[in-house]
């Protein structure tokens, strides 16, 4: 986003994905709002639960990013809008799926927000949405670089920038390509998870 004066700034879209993906995790616990008794019978599939998730989320972002774009003085470009979509896209199943696996081992509604509070949070605010890595010392580097919001981050921010902290396109190609693997290998793990029956017929 750029005002019409001023350098770009990364922060408004930035934080923009960070709300959304925080409330695609929350979207994507629905299932411990209801009985785990009727949730292992329901006739929705827990793929829907996901879908949902990301439908409301994809749907959040375009409303907001409408809003911006009717603000005086605010025009947002898009340099790589495939970044846009692939990254925020993998953002929100990312964040869906392990909502629904949180919504399964959580005995109430606070074991949810403490996933939100001490693992979700944490993990947003170290992603380098309000600085850049370069100016962390060495191990704090190579933690953010271990922290798959980081890519979520790097690559919306290259959506709109032309620019990130990941490097240039094949750095960014090659981030997307890893955030497709780790949500294939999360959602195998969560359908593993429900298809064992863990926490649900019991």
């Amino acid at each position: 986003m750029e005002a019409s004066s001023a350098r770009p700034t990364p922060v408004a879209p930035l934080t923009r994905v960070i709300s959304r993906m925080a409330s695609t995790l929350r979207r994507g616990g629905a299932l411990s709002s209801v009985k785990r008794e009727k949730a292992a019978a329901a006739p929705i599939r827990q793929t829907a639960v996901v879908a949902a998730a990301v439908t409301r989320a994809l749907l959040v972002g375009l409303t907001v990013a409408a809003a911006m774009a009717l603000y005086p003085g605010v025009t947002l470009h898009a340099r790589a809008p495939w970044a846009i979509v692939w990254f925020g896209l993998m953002g929100a199943t990312l964040l869906a799926l392990m909502g629904l696996v949180a919504s399964v081992w959580a005995e109430k509604f606070d074991h949810n927000a403490a996933v939100t509070n001490f693992v979700i949070a944490p993990l947003s605010l170290l992603s380098g949405t309000f600085y850049t890595i370069e100016r962390l010392s060495g191990p704090f580097e190579m933690a953010s670089r271990l922290n798959p919001f980081f890519y979520v981050i790097s690559g919306f921010r290259y959506g709109f920038l032309g620019r990130s902290d990941i490097g240039g396109e094949a750095a960014v190609l090659t981030a997307g390509a890893g955030l497709l693997a780790l949500n294939v290998l999360l959602g195998w793990t969560t359908y593993r998870i429900l298809r064992s029956g863990w926490k649900i017929r019991s």
